[in-house]
């Protein structure tokens, strides 16, 4: 999993006036890419005495000792040895150290919520950023916006020895997924599961259980479901 990265530990307390020293790991997006450094097996990511001085950055979170930044300004020249790449590629192409990785999508987590909010979805102000706690605030209608977690199930239906796999439509993918879905509060992850099963494939299935939690991606998950031996 993603997120086992023990020893390490990952601390995101939030504190808005730390500035990073030279040593300090630093975060770099150009549209949907990190830049990204090393080699597969060995990725690193670029640091605060790479650059000239006057870049601005934000503070993130820390792993271990090591303090994780991100530079305001999108669009950051390539550095000598780095190169941008997706949360995909990396995932894909260079793997470790898993601590690394999960570094990558927690802060493509929080840039991503940075940058979309940078106006207010109630009145279209301009948004600024809270002195108190992680949050985004409208100075015009008073509105706040936290960091927002949009959880989804997984599931995986089991046939023996076999488990049932979909392919997304109208989408230029070769790769297949298992079966998922997006979490309604307003319903229970077992309620959802027969309904998101029963709308594409109309497949009924037994012996329900929770299998286990897997947030792999940008966005958190709830776990993931599994059913034994679909009913005939």
């Amino acid at each position: 999993m993603i997120q086992d990265i023990f020893p390490h530990r990952l601390f995101n307390e939030f504190l808005p006036k730390t500035q990073p020293n030279p040593s300090d790991i630093i975060i770099c997006l150009q549209g949907n890419t990190i830049m990204i450094g090393g080699s597969p097996g060995n990725m690193i990511f670029p640091k605060r005495d790479d650059f000239s001085v006057g870049l601005e950055c934000r503070y993130l979170f820390s792993l271990d000792e090591s303090r994780i930044f991100i530079a305001v300004k999108d669009e950051i020249d390539t550095l000598p040895g780095f190169c941008y790449m997706s949360l995909k590629e990396i995932r894909q192409k260079m793997k470790k150290p898993l601590s690394y990785m999960y570094v990558a999508y927690t802060a493509w987590h929080l840039a991503e919520w940075y940058r979309d909010n940078h106006f207010c979805g109630r009145c279209e102000n301009e948004t600024h950023i809270s002195e108190k706690e992680r949050a985004m605030i409208c100075p015009k209608c008073g509105n706040i916006i936290y960091p927002r977690i949009v959880p989804a199930v997984i599931v995986g239906v089991i046939n023996g020895d076999k488990i049932l796999m979909t392919k997304y439509a109208n989408r230029n993918l070769d790769e297949v997924a298992s079966c998922k879905f997006a979490h309604d509060k307003s319903s229970s992850n077992f309620f959802l599961f027969f309904r998101s099963l029963r709308q594409p494939i109309i497949l009924p299935v037994k012996e329900i259980f929770h299998y286990a939690i897997s947030p792999k991606y940008t966005l958190s998950t709830l776990g993931m479901v599994k059913s034994q031996n679909p009913a005939p």
